[in-house]
């Protein structure tokens, strides 16, 4: 059975390191947790999801590529794996607000998270950094004009985050997927700038200055 997977889910299999134990929540399809499994990236692989129908599709794709080093579970949150230690915890394709409600009341009995945050991703940056993670890679990847945010974090040590890797991350001219989001986002700037009182300006400032930068930079670089 082929099995597809789109320039986000690449970018979250990417982000995983080499580990024995996985842990997909939110597992939806289990496309991620297969490609793992597959090429042994991982050797062992837990998927769970609060939906029985998205558990029971993960079970039946991995069943029907003879992948049998896992196991598939229903549930909420951490809930499914509070008595597992796993080497990585994967929590893509939900709210911002929603990942930082998971890891609030999660046991760290893992390594490493892998993050993909459909929005708010400056609070999700926020709640690592003040509870005690290390955020090591930060990149955005573009798919069909969206933009995916892909976190690879540390359970332990610390997020020295200035203000604008808060709401950027660590992202560079050298990516042309984040040179394409700042070339979006000049104008959105711009017009925040206008619409603020003279006192507050200095941080948009700030901001249009950065962009303007990695604009310039992204376009020498293409």
């Amino acid at each position: 059975m082929k099995v597809s997977l789109s320039n986000r889910m690449k970018a979250i299999v990417d982000a995983v390191p080499e580990c024995y134990v996985v842990a997909d929540i939110g597992c939806d399809h289990g496309k991620v947790l297969y490609q793992l499994l597959k090429t042994g990236k991982c050797k062992y692989g837990i998927g769970s999801d609060i939906s029985e129908m998205c558990a029971i599709k993960t079970l039946d794709l991995l069943r029907k590529n003879n992948i049998r080093n896992c196991e598939v579970t229903v549930g909420d949150g951490f809930n499914a794996i509070k008595d597992r230690v796993v080497d990585a915890v994967i929590i893509a394709g939900m709210g911002g607000y929603e990942i930082i409600h998971i890891l609030e009341s999660a046991p760290k009995n893992y390594r490493y998270l892998v993050l993909q945050p459909m929005n708010h991703v400056e609070e999700v940056r926020r709640f690592l950094a003040d509870n005690g993670y290390k955020i090591e890679m930060d990149t955005m990847i573009e798919e069909k004009g969206k933009f995916y945010d892909v976190l690879r974090v540390n359970s332990q040590g610390k997020t020295k985050y200035k203000r604008l890797n808060f709401l950027f991350g660590m992202n560079d001219a050298h990516n042309p997927s984040f040179v394409h989001y700042v070339q979006e986002n000049i104008a959105k700037y711009e017009e925040i700038l206008k619409n603020v009182p003279k006192n507050k300006q200095k941080d948009i400032k700030k901001i249009l200055k950065y962009l303007h930068k990695i604009s310039k930079k992204g376009v020498k670089n293409g």
